[in-house]
């Protein structure tokens, strides 16, 4: 077979589909590795919680909506395939790790964030992102507007940080 054919570097329609994710996952980091770098950067839209809200809505556009609609069918497909779950894991917990380092600088300089806080902040605010990033999957190009999509993002960080004030969770 030629050498320029997929099947010459994944002999499996499992192995194309753990690369696939596993090129998902380098993007991801590579994009939250760079915010990370961004956050005491004069250019605020790419930095931060406004730096996070504009990749979530870039997410929702030509050409990163190709990325978002794969990396929804690569989770599902995870669902029926042990190995591919694998992989997938192995993706969300890099993402989880990156997400939880940029939350944590996000905290107050003269604050000392306990991790269960900065775990339940990084909770809620992945499952708002994971529920807007579903609408770009189901509606195509949606559009979210991305002062809206950070001051929720800020929002919840806040409420998730006040609640944690009042009671800590056990």
């Amino acid at each position: 077979m030629p050498a320029g054919t997929t099947s010459a570097y994944y002999r499996t329609r499992k192995a194309l589909l753990i690369g696939a994710a596993q090129r998902l996952s380098d993007l991801d980091a590579a994009d939250l590795t760079r915010m990370a770098e961004l956050t005491d950067s004069d250019d605020r839209r790419f930095s931060g919680t406004l730096g996070l809200a504009t990749m979530v809505v870039m997410s929702g556009q030509s050409p990163w909506l190709t990325r978002t609609k794969a990396r929804h069918e690569l989770v599902a497909l995870a669902g029926r395939d042990s190995d591919l779950a694998r992989t997938v894991s192995e993706v969300a917990i890099r993402f989880e790790t990156l997400q939880r380092a940029l939350i944590t600088q996000w905290q107050p300089t003269d604050s000392d964030p306990d991790p269960t806080l900065i775990d339940h902040q990084a909770f809620a605010v992945s499952r708002f992102i994971t529920g807007v990033m579903h609408d770009f999957v189901r509606n195509g190009e949606t559009t979210y507007d991305v002062e809206h999509i950070d001051s929720t993002i800020r929002a919840i960080l806040q409420g998730v940080h006040d609640s944690y004030q009042q009671k800590p969770p056990q």
